[in-house]
């Protein structure tokens, strides 16, 4: 009982931070209607779209943890659990999370792409490593659910899955360092030439605190940790 246990304290504190989901997704709604006309239509759409997709994917994770926590708890509560509709849930999960992972560094190209006034030949290779990035996700995807009759008590099945999901975590964590990386150059620059102007409000540290904001918005250090604890603990299979 104790994976099932483990599980359940899992899926409760999805619920409770699916929280931060609902007030991030009210908050940009709010934002984007009151800048749509400032904003073009296409990236009023794109923004739109992003934001939703995202608030729906979550919303999709937490179902998905929620009704099969519940389905084993109510199907044998006190003895050994057969973890009905695993297969399932882990398919869901793996697809949204994919997804998830996709949709964000659509922003990420975005955000790159916009504030190198749109020159294609900084965001061509990151375009390039995005397009790379879909066709491993896709291999990850398929490769997970043909793997059928899982226990999750055992962690055999998970060699077989090595490849495709190692690569996907490395080509995802890398496009995030790149896309980061210039994005931090490209204001660090833009803040140098505005120091060398005097600008009196410039002179403080608020400069390396925007770009540690950036660096915690694109979630660079969280890929980096979440892909560095699965090859962790993938060595130790």
């Amino acid at each position: 009982m104790f994976l099932i246990t483990a599980i359940v304290i899992g899926t409760f504190l999805e619920v409770l931070l699916y929280g931060v989901y609902v007030a991030t997704f009210i908050r940009h709604v709010q934002i984007l209607v009151r800048r749509r006309k400032k904003l073009l239509p296409k990236t009023f759409i794109y923004l739109s779209t992003a934001s939703l997709l995202l608030f729906v994917i979550a919303t999709i994770t937490m179902v998905a943890d929620i009704i099969f926590a519940t389905q084993n708890i109510l199907a044998n509560p006190t003895g050994p659990n057969d973890f009905f509709g695993y297969a399932k849930r882990r398919d869901i999960k793996s697809v949204c999370s994919t997804f998830a992972i996709a949709v964000s560094d659509t922003v990420l190209l975005y955000r790159l792409y916009i504030l190198y006034n749109s020159r294609l030949r900084i965001v061509a290779l990151p375009l390039l490593v995005f397009m790379v990035e879909c066709g491993i996700g896709t291999w990850s995807i398929i490769s997970l659910s043909q793997q059928n009759n899982i226990d999750p008590w055992i962690g055999d099945h998970l060699r077989k899955l090595t490849l495709s999901q190692n690569i996907f975590g490395f080509i995802s964590t890398g496009l995030n360092v790149m896309c980061t990386s210039l994005i931090v150059a490209c204001m660090w620059r833009s803040h140098r030439r505005l120091l060398a102007t005097g600008v009196p409000d410039l002179q403080s540290p608020s400069a390396y605190l925007r770009v540690g904001a950036i660096i915690i918005n694109s979630g660079v250090s969280q890929k980096l940790l979440t892909w560095s604890l699965g090859l962790n603990w993938h060595s130790q299979l």
